[in-house]
């Protein structure tokens, strides 16, 4: 009988996946999933008649960008 090892996680091991994620990854991520909640809010709120879509829109989507970009980097997500 063959003995299963597990692999054990070392402190490099578990270090490495602790790393932050590449600038250029998150800034995509974020953009894409920004980009499509403001596709998807501005499909939306005309068939519920609201027109002040714009205004909450200018100060929600760069908040979330900016949210999103810190937490993708860190690994929060």
């Amino acid at each position: 009988m063959a003995k299963k090892s597990k692999a054990k996680l070392g402190p490099d091991k578990v270090a490495k996946n602790l790393e932050p994620r590449n600038w250029v990854f998150s800034i995509l991520v974020a953009a894409v999933v920004v980009g499509f909640s403001v596709l998807l809010s501005a499909t939306v709120n005309p068939i519920f008649d609201r027109s002040v879509h714009w205004d909450w829109m200018a100060g929600v989507a760069p908040a979330s960008f900016a949210f999103l970009l810190v937490s993708i980097r860190r690994r929060w997500v």
